[in-house]
């Protein structure tokens, strides 16, 4: 790793960090704003996967008003400047946000696979939806409890300059090694590895049975039947967006943790290029 030292204001990421931190604000809010408005004004909008979609929505928009303006200041200012609260209290919604995002879609995936193998049996009703999104909320709470307690704000002094600088860590120097460690395992495992195993295979078992549903239909497919199918294969695309989505953006910030924390000679290896996959997986997640 090189030793030199760059100051914020001459690193690329400073400005596009920040520029694409302010789209994504204006367009979260305005998406996940609109949303709002038609789901809880048009009772007929309140559907099973519908409900999903409004809870992953909200967590989401918790993400982008409490934690992005204070985030976005990791890549773009040398120094934290909000405090302790607003560092553990930026770690937790960002934790929660995730468990939420995860086990939402995991539930929207399984959801749509029991939509499409029994398509005129009523199988969730709205009221077990509900539930099951409380239990979703509770279990991601529960699951950022660590990071609220260990996070911290790290400083150190810059040699160059002589400069003071505050770093907002989940790892501050209190923490060991081991527990870094099985964090991060633990973290890949339960927010990455285990859903999207379940998302892809729920994903394989609906693009099976809509195969098997085209050749169970007998004869010309046309009226009905043609637009069953239409249907269901819109509903097999849309997990597989899910999944798409899903290893897109929360793939690269897990392996580079898994390699960093993991890899015995991370800290002198650490070069541009895991830099930029910190840094993609840092803006996707």
């Amino acid at each position: 790793m090189d030793s030199e030292y760059t100051p914020y204001n001459e690193r690329p990421e400073t400005y596009i960090v920040l520029a694409l931190f302010f789209m994504t604000f204006l367009v979260a809010v305005l998406g996940n704003g609109t949303l709002y408005f038609v789901f809880l004004r048009h009772k007929f909008m309140r559907s099973v996967p519908n409900t999903y979609i409004f809870s992953l929505s909200l967590a989401e928009l918790l993400l982008i008003l409490t934690c992005v303006p204070h985030i976005s200041s990791i890549y773009t200012i040398e120094s934290w400047p909000w405090g302790v609260i607003l560092c553990k209290t930026s770690e937790v919604v960002k934790g929660i946000s995730t468990g939420v995002s995860v086990f939402t879609l995991t539930a929207l995936s399984i959801e749509r696979y029991r939509a499409v193998v029994n398509p005129l049996r009523r199988l969730q009703t709205k009221s077990l939806t509900v539930m099951i999104v409380v239990v979703i909320w509770l279990l991601a709470i529960i699951l950022s409890i660590p990071d609220g307690i260990f996070t911290d704000i790290t400083s150190y002094t810059e040699n160059s300059s002589s400069n003071v600088i505050h770093i907002c860590t989940p790892f501050p120097a209190t923490v060991t090694t081991t527990y870094k460690k099985y964090i991060i395992a633990g973290k890949a495992f339960v927010f990455c590895i285990v859903p999207l195993f379940v998302i892809a295979s729920f994903c394989i078992l609906m693009t099976k049975k809509l195969h098997a549903s085209v050749n169970e239909i007998p004869g010309q497919l046309q009226g009905q039947s043609l637009s069953q199918i239409r249907v269901r294969r819109n509903v097999a695309r849309m997990v597989l967006c899910f999944v798409f989505l899903f290893f897109i953006c929360f793939l690269p910030l897990h392996v580079f943790f898994l390699w960093f924390f993991f890899h015995s000679t991370a800290e002198t290896d650490y070069n541009e290029y895991w830099h930029k996959i910190k840094i993609v997986g840092f803006c996707l997640r």
